[in-house]
């Protein structure tokens, strides 16, 4: 079920990624890291078939993205955006429900995604009465309630931007009961604790190119880091098993 993409570019305005050729294994949970604007959220949205490409291939265990259509994407690929987008009349529970829109409905998966994600109580609440960190919790669950047998790809675009670390590290609980499933796993993100505690694999971006790939432990290290931000880095102990490259004020 590796998701492949060869020699897939991006054009956005003035702005383009690629040529770019990156395999994502499944079974493993792949962090996407770079600075603002370079690229990340346009990588993992060509690579869910959510933004047209100029040029190149992506597919999911053989099959091409974007030929696929709209109740077969669903089937296969769960994504949560960076910007949830959710009307503000629905009720949270209505919100997550849509994450089976395209599939049989499932009342017991939308109240299991709730509970996972600690908002059964808020079902009836409509989701402007949710602060931010509640909202993005919604978006997870309204993934988590996508789930099904033939789910193969799940990417998360900075799934913990607005959440307090409690709710953080359960993001990565998720993320590694997905890969344990055998899904392709991929994080776009800024959070470095949870790039070093809960990825296995690391893809370095700037300036709409991919400029490295490997195991997190190797590539996301203080010296690279360092060079593809601007900014120091240092290893950090304690926040993981192992040591993690955390920025240094």
């Amino acid at each position: 079920m590796t998701l492949q993409a060869r020699d897939m570019s991006i054009r956005m305005g003035a702005f383009e990624l690629g040529p770019a050729s990156v395999a994502f294994e499944p079974g493993r949970i792949h962090g996407v890291v770079g600075p603002n604007a370079s690229g990340k959220t346009t990588l993992v949205r060509g690579l869910c078939g959510l933004q047209t490409i100029q040029s190149g291939t992506i597919t999911l265990a053989g099959a091409p993205v974007h030929a696929m259509a709209a109740a077969e994407r669903a089937a296969r690929i769960a994504f949560v955006p960076q910007r949830p987008v959710m009307p503000p009349a629905l009720r949270v529970g209505e919100v997550v429900a849509l994450g089976r829109l395209r599939m049989q409905r499932d009342p017991q998966a939308v109240e299991r995604s709730l509970r996972q994600v600690g908002l059964l109580e808020r079902e009836m609440d409509r989701v402007d009465a949710l602060s931010a960190g509640q909202s993005h919790r919604v978006a997870v669950a309204r993934m988590l309630a996508q789930l099904a047998p033939t789910t193969q790809l799940v990417v998360l675009d900075e799934p913990t931007a607005s959440l307090d670390p409690a709710w953080s590290a359960s993001v990565g609980h998720v993320a590694r009961a997905c890969a344990d499933r055998g899904c392709v796993v991929i994080v776009a993100t800024h959070d470095f604790g949870f790039l070093g505690a809960c990825c296995d694999r690391a893809i370095l971006m700037a300036e709409g190119t991919v400029r490295a790939l490997g195991p997190v432990a190797t590539v996301a290290n203080p010296e690279s880091l360092s060079a593809l931000f601007g900014a120091p880095f240092a290893w950090a102990h304690g926040i993981a098993a192992q040591p993690v490259a955390m920025p240094r004020w």
